[in-house]
């Protein structure tokens, strides 16, 4: 692993050195300016890059934004004493620039930053590895993978914070491709969604789904994601048939109602829903905050659930203003009833800051990771 800090603190920089060596991380490079930043830029790749935002002669903000720095850095650690907002103005820009990983810090650095952030990396790299990262299904192989039944399903559990007791578990699509592996939605999502397949991507799922939960020995919740377009089918028809075929109580069924367009429901879809939540079906709006759902939608469709997005909880114990809206999203889905699932946790000092808020339901990496089905349940003593 090949480390850059671009840090004018000669204190700074020489305890971010120590703590990674600490990680066994001994390809370091060290500059104490931007300029000097740059030509290291123009010489080497670097895995993980920590830069100062405050720098003299070109600023670490500008650094970011060169094209030397973009063709050389991977995952971007910013590091500054500055306002949050110059700290998430930064980051935003980064995200947009097409950094791989993009962290903000608050200086001064500790252990517990370094240890995240190399587990961090080293999950990417790992999950890299598997999957070629720049490759999407084009429309015959999209068609191929269902019609030869290369769909499988990976399960991520949901956990209670009391003694961290398992209370639901979340459906997502994968593909074993026979030749590239474990495929994500990176991979493929995007092409079913222009060929407007994700009808029968959920369909596909949710029959994945109910054959494998009807062979456990006690009943669990479930959530799978849905488009909007899948509501303007006679989709609660085909949920209530499903459902019966594999002996599954349809009210264990979550619908996640992804955010990344803008909700526009017709009466058919407010039909299909109503029939749903006839069936005890619940709904969910996923990644709330980041997306177009509103909270006029929260007052017209029967949502049963809200999914704080991860975005708001990655290093929330030292993110004032994630502390804020995490905290009132908790609060708006206690007052309205709904229950409400954090994604994301991923460090120790997130999820005991967000058990101080409110929070009572959590997902993430500190608990586990999507697994097979076979994974899932034998982690959770299930069969």
């Amino acid at each position: 692993m090949k480390i850059l800090i671009v840090e004018d603190s000669l204190l700074q920089a020489t305890q971010i050195q120590i703590l990674l060596k600490r990680y066994s991380v001994d390809e370091v490079y060290t500059a104490y300016n931007g300029e000097d930043a740059i030509e290291l830029c123009k010489q080497h790749r670097f895995d993980i890059a920590f830069c100062d935002l405050q720098l003299p002669q070109i600023d670490g903000v500008s650094l970011l934004a060169s094209p030397e720095a973009q063709g050389s850095i991977q995952t971007v650690v910013i590091l500054s004493a500055m306002t949050d907002a110059a700290l998430d103005s930064t980051k935003s820009m980064c995200k947009l620039i097409g950094y791989s990983e993009v962290e903000a810090i608050a200086k001064p650095v500790n252990e517990a930053h370094i240890q995240h952030l190399i587990s961090s990396y080293q999950r990417v790299q790992t999950a890299n590895t598997i999957q070629p990262v720049e490759m999407k299904l084009d429309e015959s192989q999209a068609i191929e993978a269902f019609d030869n039944g290369w769909f499988t399903n990976a399960y991520q559990s949901q956990h209670h914070v009391e003694k961290s007791a398992l209370t639901g578990v979340e459906v997502l699509a994968r593909i074993m491709h026979p030749e590239l592996g474990l495929l994500t939605p990176f991979h493929f999502m995007g092409t079913l969604r222009q060929l407007g397949m994700m009808d029968r991507l959920f369909f596909t799922v949710l029959e994945l789904a109910l054959k494998d939960l009807s062979t456990m020995h006690k009943s669990l919740h479930f959530s799978i994601n849905i488009e909007q377009s899948t509501l303007k089918l006679e989709v609660a028809d085909k949920v209530a048939n499903l459902c019966d075929k594999y002996k599954v109580d349809p009210s264990l069924l979550t619908l996640e109602i992804t955010e990344h367009e803008t909700v526009l429901l017709d009466a058919h879809c407010y039909k299909n829903i109503a029939k749903l939540s006839m069936l005890g079906v619940g709904l969910s709006v996923d990644d709330f905050g980041t997306g177009y759902a509103s909270l006029s939608q929260l007052s017209s469709l029967p949502f049963t659930e809200l999914k704080v997005d991860r975005s708001f909880v990655n290093n929330i114990s030292e993110n004032h203003k994630n502390q804020i809206l995490t905290k009132a999203c908790i609060n708006l889905a206690e007052n309205l009833g709904l229950s409400c699932i954090v994604e994301g946790v991923e460090q120790q000092q997130d999820l005991e800051y967000l058990k101080t808020i409110g929070m009572t339901k959590y997902q993430g990496f500190i608990s586990s990771k999507p697994a097979s089905f076979s994974e899932f349940t034998s982690a959770n003593n299930l069969k």
